[in-house]
This record gives structure tokens, sequence and C-alpha cells, in this order.
């Protein structure tokens, strides 16, 4: 499943290792995820209040409800980094596009990773091309990566295939 982390609460257990107790909303409702202490060691810096994360385990039945014993937890933007085939930026004919590509390239560079990228030029409403992959240029899709590129281009100018 997939949620928000909505609060941690770590605590210790008997024999002095680290676990956490966490809070996590989909569009279903509130979960209680229990990470143990083997998961928890390689999973503490991503769980932060406000992480989308994805999480698989076994589902405890309680009369108070239901709760998820983790077998393992993953930050969406790791899963999403391994399944984009590829980015595609939209370049549109205007004026200022040539004059924006200097920091476009910047921002792409700030971000590598394993998606090729490719642009898609929109020449006017009926003519449209595609690059090829950029050469010696992979970026780590993120939504940092959007953001950064939409500030320059504009909205919606960065897909993921």
């Amino acid at each position: 499943m997939c949620g928000v982390v909505g609060s941690v609460k770590v605590t210790t257990t008997k024999k002095g290792n680290r676990m956490a107790y966490v809070q996590m909303e989909d569009l279903q409702g509130l979960v209680e995820v229990i990470v143990f202490p083997e998961l928890f060691q390689n999973c503490e810096e991503f769980l932060n209040a406000d992480t989308v994360i994805q999480a698989a385990g076994t589902v405890d039945h309680m009369d108070t409800g239901a709760r998820l014993k983790a077998t393992k937890l993953e930050p969406l933007n790791d899963l999403q980094a391994r399944t984009v085939k590829r980015v595609v930026v939209q370049l549109a004919e205007t004026p200022d596009t040539w004059g924006k590509l200097p920091k476009l390239h910047e921002v792409l560079h700030r971000h590598p990773g394993p998606a090729p990228v490719t642009f898609h030029f929109r020449l006017d409403s009926q003519v449209h091309a595609e690059s090829a992959p950029l050469p010696n240029l992979g970026v780590l899709p993120s939504s940092n990566l959007v953001y950064e590129v939409e500030q320059i281009l504009g909205k919606e100018t960065v897909t993921f295939q």
C-alpha cells in the first residue's frame, strides 16, 4: 500500500534496538505500520512526516482495527525512479525558449540518474517533433526535478514515461 507518513513514534525494544510505530494515511484512512528493528535501521532516514512511502507486510487484524507489520518500506520517489523509462521535456516555439536552454541544462545536470531525457518540440498546433535521448545525460525522476524544470519552462512541461 502507498500512503503519507503522518507521525512516527520511535521506541526501544527490551534488547535495546530501535523500532517505530508509524501512522500512515491513504485515501481509505489511517493505518498503523509497525516497523521492527532490522527494517527500521534501513529506512529510518526517510521515515519522516509528509513522506510518501510504499509499505508491504502482513496485516494484523485487531478489535481496534488493522495494523501492518512491515516487511518492506520504500519512499515513493525511489520506486518512481526505478519504473520511469524516460523523461520527456516539452519545448514550445516561443521567442525565449532558446534563452532558457542553459538554465534547463543546469537543472538536468543537478539531477543525475538512470532515466534518459528526450525533448518534445511543439512548433505549432500541428507540427511536433521528438529528439533522440540526449547523449551522456540521464536524470533521476523526482518531484524536485519537475518543479525546477516547470519554474523555467512552465507548468506541465515534464512527463515521466
